[in-house]
Order: structure tokens, then sequence, then C-alpha cells
């Protein structure tokens, strides 16, 4: 009965209270619930909804970088020419959802979309990332990307040796964890840029061939 009254009393407080003070009183004592139960409804709604969906054959995400609609839609097209996929069956995903804020070099907001993307990395539903520097270290000490050196083709590891993003292991050596895909035909056609952007391969991806192909893609005319 102490809860129900409590709940009651609340509304009846909220009900009184002008529109900035309501915006104030919910920040100051309820956004954290908020947030909260907005990172289990994304996360949990996103493992359920692996249930219901082909498996891609690839899949990328972009990390505050964004795509318009009618680009995304080319780029996919363009990708499916190159890589000779064939609906329905040969899908890929490409999702540029993910929007983290950054203020002096923290995270401070989407918090519900850094949920959404550990999700998928636990379910093994991510193959590649493309995002800015920040979080090619951020998601490096959780040991997310693979070493570039020792997977893409030798060609194609020598034709963009310079562009690589080298950073220290747990041993301290420096490994090339990232490339630096700014100046790709692809990304210059596709993005708005601003400032240098990067690509790293997942430590568990299950379409490693599919990713390295998309990096061959981005540099090709």
């Amino acid at each position: 009965m102490e809860k129900k009254t409590s709940i009651k009393e609340e509304i009846e407080k909220l009900k009184n209270m002008s529109f900035k003070d309501k915006l104030w009183y919910i920040k100051e004592y309820y956004l954290l619930y908020i947030i909260i139960i907005a990172v289990f409804t994304i996360f949990f709604g996103y493992l359920g909804s692996l249930f219901f969906k082909k498996d891609p054959v690839f899949t990328c995400v972009f990390v505050n970088k964004p795509i318009s609609e009618e680009n995304q839609t080319l780029l996919y097209e363009d990708f499916e020419k190159y890589e000779n996929l064939k609906k329905p069956n040969d899908i890929w995903l490409l999702d540029p959802s993910f929007n983290i804020i950054l203020e002096n070099g923290k995270i401070t907001n989407g918090f519900e979309y850094l949920a959404k993307l550990n999700a998928m990395v636990l379910t093994n539903s991510v193959d590649s990332m493309i995002t800015e520097e920040f979080f090619i270290n951020h998601f490096h000490k959780q040991g997310l990307f693979k070493d570039l050196e020792t997977i893409l083709p030798k060609e194609l590891s020598s034709k963009l040796k310079d562009k690589f993003l080298y950073i220290e292991d747990e041993n301290n050596i420096k490994k090339a964890y990232a490339i630096d895909i700014s100046s790709s035909p692809k990304i210059k056609q596709y993005l708005d840029l601003k400032g240098p952007i990067y690509y790293g391969i997942l430590a568990n991806a299950n379409h490693q061939e599919k990713a390295i192909s998309f990096l061959n893609f981005l540099y090709s005319n």
C-alpha cells in the first residue's frame, strides 16, 4: 500500500509542476533508471530478434559515422554487385545507427547503442567496424580486433601498409588493429567525411573473408 501511495504522490507532484520543472525533476531523480531500462530493452530486444532473422553473409557497423539513406542504399547495391550477392539468400547488413556521444574523451551518452554493439559482438553478429580512432582504442582494450597484417592478403597488405593504425597489445608489441580508410574512393563517395575514419575486423568475425573483401571494395574504382 505504501508503494502505491508513493507512486500516486509522485504523479500528483508532477501534475502540479511546470513543463520545465517536470524535465528537471525527471532528469534529477529518474534519468539513471530510464537509461538502465532503455539499455536492457535494446540489449534483450536485439538478442530476441536474432531468432527471427536470416543470418547475413556479412555485417558492418558504423559508429559515429552517419550516412544518408540514399547513400546507404547506393552503397548496398554497389557492394552487392562487386561481391555478386544474390537476394534473397545473400543478405548483408550495414548498420549506421550507432551514435555514441563523447565529451572530453569520455562516453557521456548513447549507452544504449553501446549495449546493442556489445550484444552483437557477444553473439558474433558483427564482422567489421567503421569508426573514429577513439572507439578503435576503446574496443581494442577489450581485445575485439584482428591484427590486419596477419589476415590480409599480402598484395592488399603491402598496398595499404602506410595506412595501418598500430596499437600496442598486452605484450607491448605494436600491431595493425585498424586501417585509415579516409582516402578510399568509396568512403569519399558515400560518406561526408569529418576527420579520419578507421576500419577494423572483429576478432570473432564469422565472415572474415567477406570483411576483407569489403575492404578491397572500399578501394575499388
